[in-house]
């Protein structure tokens, strides 16, 4: 029998008198060691100690790679935040830290004073990672997993000192309800306009409750992100159908209420809880705050995580 793919803890940061609600010892961390040695991910230092440029670079679809540029901000050493922006012009090489701007931020940490700093990583997809600061959620990222390609728009000219008009996605945090992601396919050149990326499926919903009840609450497993119309902030819009980041993993998915709703399934790390399914005592990491909504859930086995 193959063993079922669940997420593990891979590091914790406990929280003291420096770790609590400051995020400079447990940032510095997560930038310059741990996703500097995950594949993928390339991180540069900013313009002072507090700052860092990263670029994301998978395969993609077309043959070739593809690359978001991002960058991070947290202020100080005793700095309770930080703000994650689309890095969306350079001077000499795309991602570099020469032109940073903060005309487009993409979600912020919400850092609670309690509870350890900890990662997460998929069994499945070894590139997925969870931050959580005691039960909140920090950043996401659903990785493409082994083989795996993602699907950026990267057809126009982006030239030094130009805003990028191509896609650059980020990770999943605070202050959204997706995975933010800049530029095309929506917008026609750079701007400041943030976008999400929704789970890959939703509940078809005709407007009669006879047709969208599913008869009981199901967890839809191997779930992708493809694009969307939808504002980060925002809570409705309409599920899509343009793929961009592929699913397939068996520890990732989108618990589906039985009622219907036109809407796509929410990242909402600002209010996730842990939740246990009583019929198979699995535990899943729950990215919303009602049940009545289709939401993306992380699914943690049988042996409740420790999130304190």
């Amino acid at each position: 029998m193959v063993p079922r793919m669940t997420w593990s803890l891979a590091y914790t940061q406990a929280a003291n008198a420096t770790n609590g609600s400051y995020v400079d010892g447990f940032l510095t961390y997560f930038f310059d060691t741990y996703l500097s040695g995950k594949s993928g991910f390339t991180v540069g230092a900013g313009s002072d100690s507090y700052e860092r440029v990263m670029t994301m670079t998978f395969d993609d679809i077309k043959g070739s790679t593809s690359s978001s540029y991002l960058w991070y901000n947290w202020t100080g050493s005793t700095g309770t935040s930080c703000t994650q922006y689309e890095n969306e012009s350079y001077s000499s090489t795309p991602g570099d830290n020469g032109d940073l701007s903060t005309g487009n931020p993409i979600g912020a940490l919400t850092v609670p004073a309690g509870g350890s700093w900890r990662i997460w990583e998929s069994d499945d997809k070894t590139d997925a990672f969870l931050v959580t600061k005691g039960k909140v959620g920090q950043w996401f990222w659903p990785g493409l997993g082994s083989g795996g390609k993602w699907n950026l728009y990267r057809g126009q000219t982006w030239n030094a000192g130009s805003e990028n008009p191509n896609t650059s996605v980020g990770l999943a945090t605070g202050g959204g309800f997706g995975i933010p992601f800049c530029n095309a396919p929506v917008a026609t050149s750079g701007g400041s306009s943030e976008y999400r990326l929704n789970p890959s499926i939703s509940n078809l919903y005709s407007g009669s409750a006879s047709y969208a009840d599913l008869g009981a609450a199901y967890v839809f497993e191997g779930v992708g992100f493809n694009y969307s119309l939808d504002t980060f902030g925002s809570t409705t819009g309409t599920a899509r159908s343009t793929p961009c980041i592929p699913g397939g993993a068996s520890d990732q998915g989108v618990f589906m209420p039985s009622s219907g709703t036109q809407y796509p399934a929410r990242v909402d790390l600002d209010n996730a809880q842990l939740i246990q399914n009583t019929t198979d005592n699995k535990y899943y990491y729950y990215m919303g705050s009602s049940l009545a909504t289709p939401t993306f859930v992380l699914d943690f086995g049988t042996t409740e995580p420790v999130f304190t």
